[in-house]
């Protein structure tokens, strides 16, 4: 299939396909998902109700809403905190008009809640759409752009996030259209459209802070290639450029750390303002060797349904366990190891590589289901890291030259590295002797990248449609998940 035929075949099919997710998102966030069962919801939807009372939480001021913590805790509690202050406003100001909207239709406490929810699931939504959009145009192939928005929206986690009120399917869907507006930027070389895909990246840092961990390196890289493609034009004009790349991509950025240097005097005030806690000193490496960090990230990628919606606000968390877990983990690693047998393959001749391939997929699967999930899930992190090194190794001469797909693929790589890295250096910085934090959806803002090259190696028509039939397997799967465990959870079957 040619690109042409892609770009012309693939909106209104990605358009149907997230319709489908939405119909879902909704019908889950007003029926099916307990409330305060989203991670942090209780915390979200007061933060929702400051800003519609016109005012700007604090963290470390701003309390928890009192009908929020009498429908969480109990009808006696009194507020405590509300940890959620410390985020940028983007999404709670997009969410506050659809609660005055309920607010003004006369809809009782509960149902403004649920209709606060529709704001992630439109979000979720969208970000299937722009994730197709981008896969798509970036490899050539519709099918890969179909299997990646499936595959994601498929993961129970997404679901779950899609269907209350969260910030984090906002996250996922600025970092996709982001994204896709970068391919558009490559194919055409107009301006314009790295300056939407800049906006974009800058509405996602404004969403949550996690997303400048990717949005400084993507930065560098954008730079980069305005320089190499210069031409004979003198350097002002480069500089003007990158300046008001920089502008659009950081100044909303800047406007929110300038507001927390008035208000609390830290450029990143956190929610450990709130809390006593003790530092447990401990290696940099060897916190990921004695505690299972990296598998826990990756299985909570997939699923960890719940919160603390029920027993009084006790925690009740439902972790991606069984043949879906597996799965999961299964395709995860069947893209990596693609991206390392890749340089070996491509060296064989036709019949070899078909028969190399399905033996290394024969060996992956009897692993899925041979070893302990814990231990699988550390071999699929390996896959994964190793994939990753190698994509940003095996591009950097195209890199250097600003070559398209292999400048895209090198950038892909260098954003997601850096940003676990800052991640896992975090998280190491502030450890209390247990693992914490250890949420797949931090990793939201690099999302795309990594099914970009993941997916690359899939790009002929065969293992493009093998692709498709495994996401759509996965989604079956994460369907049957919710049936017989999440609805158990929730006390609906």
């Amino acid at each position: 299939m040619t690109q042409a035929l892609t770009r012309a075949r693939i909106l209104p099919t990605a358009a149907l396909v997230a319709l489908i997710f939405l119909a879902k998102f909704v019908a889950y966030g007003w029926l099916v998902t307990p409330l305060w069962d989203i991670p942090d919801e209780s915390g979200h939807y007061s933060y929702v109700e400051d800003i519609i009372r016109g005012e700007w939480p604090v963290v470390g001021q701003a309390r928890m809403g009192d009908e929020v913590t009498r429908s969480w805790k109990d009808p006696a509690a009194t507020p405590g905190m509300n940890w959620i202050a410390q985020h940028p406003p983007l999404f709670y100001v997009l969410d506050a008009p659809l609660v005055m909207a309920a607010r003004a239709a006369g809809l009782d406490f509960e149902q403004q809640v649920r209709m606060a929810r529709m704001a992630g699931a439109l979000f979720g939504a969208l970000t299937i759409l722009g994730l197709a959009l981008f896969l798509a145009r970036a490899s050539g192939r519709e099918e890969l752009g179909l299997a990646g928005g499936i595959f994601l929206a498929a993961t129970p986690m997404f679901t779950h996030l899609s269907t209350g009120v969260s910030h984090d399917t906002l996250v996922a869907c600025t970092a996709a259209w982001a994204a896709y507006w970068c391919v558009r930027w490559l194919e055409s070389d107009r301006f314009r459209h790295l300056l939407y895909a800049a906006a974009l990246v800058a509405l996602c840092t404004v969403t949550k802070l996690t997303a400048l961990a990717m949005a400084v390196p993507l930065f560098f890289a954008l730079a980069w290639r305005l320089w190499r493609q210069r031409g004979h034009l003198p350097p002002h004009h480069w500089i003007y450029r990158t300046a008001a790349l920089w502008l659009v991509m950081f100044v909303p950025m800047c406007l929110w750390i300038a507001w927390n240097l008035m208000t609390v005097g830290a450029i990143f005030p956190d929610s450990g303002i709130l809390y006593d806690v003790t530092l447990v000193p401990i290696g940099f490496f060897e916190m990921m060797v004695r505690f299972p960090f990296w598998q826990h990230t990756l299985l909570n990628f997939v699923a960890l349904i719940g919160w603390n919606g029920s027993d009084g606000g006790a925690l009740n968390w439902l972790h991606a366990t069984g043949p879906m877990a597996r799965y999961f983990l299964v395709l995860f690693g069947a893209g990596g190891l693609a991206v390392l047998l890749s340089p070996v393959l491509g060296r064989l001749q036709r019949r070899a590589r078909q028969v190399a391939a399905g033996l290394s997929l024969l060996v992956l699967a009897y692993i899925g289901w041979a070893l302990p999930l814990t231990q699988l899930a550390m071999w699929i992190c390996v896959f994964l890291l190793g994939a990753l090194v190698l994509t940003l190794v095996a591009n950097s001469r195209r890199f250097a030259a600003a070559d398209g797909p292999g400048w895209l693929l090198a950038t892909a790589a260098l954003c997601t590295l850096v940003f676990v890295s800052i991640y896992y250096e975090h998280l190491w910085s502030g450890f209390t002797g247990v693992m914490r934090a250890t949420h797949g959806r931090y990793l939201y803002p690099v999302v795309p990248f990594v099914l970009l090259i993941l997916l690359w190696p899939f790009r002929s028509r065969a293992a493009s449609r093998a692709v498709l039939c495994g996401a759509v397997g996965a989604m079956v799967l994460a369907d049957g998940f919710f049936l017989h465990q999440v609805f158990q959870l929730y006390g609906q079957l």
